[in-house]
């Protein structure tokens, strides 16, 4: 995508983080992480990000706070539709 080091490591790290929380079954936590990754992409949009790397940032992570939110009655269900649709269950 072209984007400058430090931008990439801090969304990097925002993913990094919410995976780890899924992982742990820590499903909240994951979607707040997800949350501050929208946030980051919103305030960079137009500076650090274009608007159509943002939009193509957005439409996945929401697609991910889809099925968390669908699937919070189980954390191990969320968890397990995350990494299906990421293909890597």
């Amino acid at each position: 995508m072209g984007l400058g080091a430090g931008t990439t490591q801090a969304l990097d790290a925002k993913l990094d983080a919410a995976f780890s929380s899924l992982q742990s079954g820590n499903v909240r936590a994951a979607e707040n992480q997800l949350h501050a990754f929208v946030h980051y992409v919103e305030a960079q949009r137009g500076k650090k990000l274009s608007d159509e790397q943002a939009d193509e940032m957005l439409a996945a992570v929401n697609v991910l706070l889809e099925l968390l939110g669908e699937n919070a009655t189980s954390l191990g269900a969320a968890r397990n539709a995350v990494f299906a649709k990421l293909g890597t269950a």
